[in-house]
């Protein structure tokens, strides 16, 4: 199960993630991001700390969320997950591709 809450100021949108994040329940965070870049934030930033756990889906849509981003020259970041949910993003490659702060 995956639960998504949102916090959103003028210029931050901040999306909380806790449980799993996997196929079944991607919709879910692909529409908040979808309202993140609707909103006119100047940055989104995604908290992984509560994350337990991420598949390739998940890390697709947070890959294409920060492309996005970027286009539309929004910042882009991502709260460090634990320390499983960080080791997918290193056994991908992708730790150096994501603004990680802690």
């Amino acid at each position: 199960m995956l639960a998504v809450r949102t916090a959103n100021d003028d210029s931050t949108f901040l999306i909380t993630l806790s449980g799993d994040l996997d196929l079944s329940n991607a919709a879910k965070l692909e529409r908040v991001l979808r309202e993140a870049a609707d909103s006119g934030a100047t940055e989104i930033v995604v908290d992984l700390s509560h994350l337990q756990f991420i598949d390739s889906t998940g890390v697709q849509l947070l890959i294409l969320a920060d492309r996005g981003a970027e286009a539309a020259g929004r910042r882009f970041s991502l709260l460090r997950g634990t320390n499983m949910v960080q080791r997918v993003f290193e056994v991908c490659g992708l730790s150096e591709t994501f603004t990680f702060a802690n």
